[in-house]
């Protein structure tokens, strides 16, 4: 049979394996003249490691051993040298022998080289580690920020180290050990919110709420019935009604004294007060044949409060539980798609092609760090681009919105008796 490379491992290597590469039916008075391998990167550029004339006499002429960390080939040039006589040699070049190894990443059960994220359970804010970026969220909660958070934490336990070979066929390159990184998530709720009985949350009532002229005390919408929603307004269905069911005050301005007028006396036609009666209306008020002139009490109706349990709900959504939309459910993404320790695994630093490989790895972890701006990661951009993208369009709904992203109520704060801010 002709000679031929067989590697001690059949099918593909592992990364790290090491292999040895043996001519298997050697012809007799075989001479190796060099061994080579050969890897031919992605831009077309040749990697070249060629074996040391001094390395291994006792294998130069039979195998070539070594870890592998790249695909490539191992080259064999060869010659037959016959001694005729003394100081004469017969000698043929042969047909250089080839074997291209294939070399596959890393895997184990379970795989140290594929990321995950370690999720936490729901904890008080008020417990979030002084570690942790940012200021803590004030209890009781003064603006959406401090409804909830969520921390997404890399640990990369100690300094990556690296495989450097001495001896074989990719001698001069390097790849990273197994790296002690961690992923973790973890979703802080405000301690008032998950409280129901706190004084925050009771204010949290889906009841709407109007004022009156300048004063800042809030009076009771009676019932939903008396007004509708469309986005962020409310209308009044029937105002006339709506007055006289709160006891809204209209006036008789002129002629002097300014006085109110009894609810059963006055109509509206359209936004204008006129008399039930007219002649009961004179002679009531005492104004004979005098010219008259209204006022309605003005009054403005608060956008109708989410009730507790949404507002819980939303919040524990918007930080964690909602997928796609939460701030967990988008650095869950970042990590599938950037991946950083199968990216690490596959790091490679080649003779005349060196890479720092921890530079490089913590260049990659950095990614992670983007701020989302309440926007939705496209996961399958941002493995593609190897850079964080967004979904355009989408984003992460407010914790006072449902799952269309409709507004459902505002938060007030009691402490201040006012809405939250708009800015979520």
């Amino acid at each position: 049979m002709p000679p031929s490379i067989k590697p001690s491992v059949e099918g593909d290597i592992t990364r790290g394996t090491k292999v040895t590469f043996t001519i298997q039916d050697p012809p007799q008075d075989i001479s190796v003249k060099s061994w080579t391998f050969e890897e031919t990167l992605e831009t077309g550029k040749k990697v070249k490691v060629p074996r040391p004339k001094n390395d291994s006499a006792e294998t130069w002429n039979t195998s070539w051993e070594g870890e592998m960390f790249a695909s490539g080939k191992i080259i064999v040039k060869y010659q037959i040298k016959k001694k005729i006589s003394k100081g004469k040699w017969d000698i043929k070049n042969e047909k250089p022998l080839e074997y291209e190894a294939k070399v596959v990443a890393r895997t184990g059960d379970p795989d140290p080289w594929r990321s995950k994220v370690t999720r936490h359970e729901e904890q008080p804010t008020s417990t979030i580690p002084n570690n942790f970026p940012g200021s803590k969220p004030k209890v009781p909660p003064q603006s959406f920020p401090d409804l909830g958070r969520h921390f997404s934490r890399m640990e990369l336990q100690n300094e990556p180290k690296t495989i450097n070979p001495t001896k074989g066929p990719n001698r001069g390159y390097s790849i990273l050990d197994v790296l002690q990184l961690e992923f973790h998530s973890y979703g802080y709720i405000n301690d008032n919110l998950r409280d129901a009985e706190s004084q925050f949350s009771k204010a949290q009532d889906g009841k709407a709420y109007f004022t009156m002229g300048n004063s800042p005390t809030l009076n009771l919408v009676k019932s939903p019935q008396y007004y509708t929603i469309s986005g962020k307004t409310v209308t009044i269905n029937n105002v006339e009604q709506f007055r006289k069911d709160h006891d809204i005050p209209a006036y008789i301005v002129s002629p002097p004294p300014k006085r109110p007028i009894d609810k059963n006396d006055w109509k509206l036609s359209g936004d204008q007060i006129t008399p039930v009666n007219e002649e009961d209306f004179r002679k009531k008020y005492n104004i004979g044949d005098k010219a008259c002139n209204f006022l309605l009490e003005s009054y403005q109706v608060k956008f109708p409060r989410i009730r507790h349990a949404d507002l819980l709900k939303y919040t524990q959504r918007h930080e964690y539980a909602g997928n796609p939309n939460s701030h967990r459910a988008n650095f869950e993404k970042m990590v599938s798609a950037l991946d950083p320790k199968a990216y690490a695994e596959s790091l490679i630093s080649r003779p005349g092609a060196q890479v720092n490989l921890v530079t490089s790895l913590k260049n990659r972890l950095k990614l992670l760090n983007e701020d989302d701006k309440h926007r939705i990661v496209d996961e399958e951009a941002t493995k593609n681009d190897n850079k964080v993208r967004y979904i355009e369009g989408e984003r992460i709904f407010g914790c006072n919105e449902d799952d269309t992203g409709t507004l459902v109520g505002i938060v007030w704060n009691p402490a201040n008796n006012k809405a939250f801010p708009a800015t979520q």
